[in-house]
């Protein structure tokens, strides 16, 4: 999901304080584990995601709807945080905030998720991101991957993996010219 620059904007606080309350607390995994079950949960459930973004509903109708949802899911920290998204109508960010949190995961050197960039041709659908994502976190036996999308055309098709030590390349533009070079021909794409 890419955010653009007036959302991070707004986002980016409420992200760097659930990150400052779970460094103080010493709940950071947790509340990563949290925000990851929650950035999975608003993936597999779009309609969800759509209803929390309706300016109709009532606070408290969408409290109650995350409580029956939630059901405890989530700890209290996290639980109070998502209250006050919703209090200050900043929850229809909470994918945003989401985003923002977990690169301060990644970023910090306590990071319990394994960020993965994946480049594609065209923008990946919030079902293909979530199936490559299960697909990865079969093939890798990590249950933390938080996929980091990103749009590049000279891809053809397919796609390219990097994580900070590998680049794995599925990507059309890469087969081609592998075969191209094993004809013996040079090809620029």
């Amino acid at each position: 999901m890419a955010v653009g620059p007036l959302r991070k904007k707004i986002s980016n606080p409420y992200a760097r304080a659930l990150y400052n309350v779970a460094v103080k607390q010493c709940i950071l995994n947790e509340t990563t584990e949290d925000v990851y079950k929650l950035y999975h949960f608003l993936l597999a459930e779009p309609l969800v995601w759509l209803y929390l973004q309706n300016p109709f509903d009532t606070k408290e109708e969408k409290k109650l709807v995350l409580k029956q949802i939630l059901n405890n899911q989530v700890g209290e920290y996290t639980w109070k945080f998502l209250m006050v998204l919703i209090d200050r109508d900043r929850i229809f960010l909470v994918q945003e905030i989401i985003y923002c949190y977990l690169e301060l995961v990644l970023m910090s050197e306590w990071a319990p998720v394994k960020r993965i960039g994946v480049s594609t041709a065209t923008e990946l659908t919030e079902t293909q991101l979530l199936k490559l994502t299960k697909k990865l976190e079969k093939l890798t036996r990590t249950k933390n991957i938080f996929l980091v999308p990103k749009v590049d055309p000279t891809l053809i098709a397919g796609f390219v993996l990097e994580t900070h030590k590998k680049k794995i390349d599925f990507s059309m533009n890469y087969r081609l010219k592998h075969l191209a070079n094993h004809l013996g021909y040079s090809l620029e794409l």
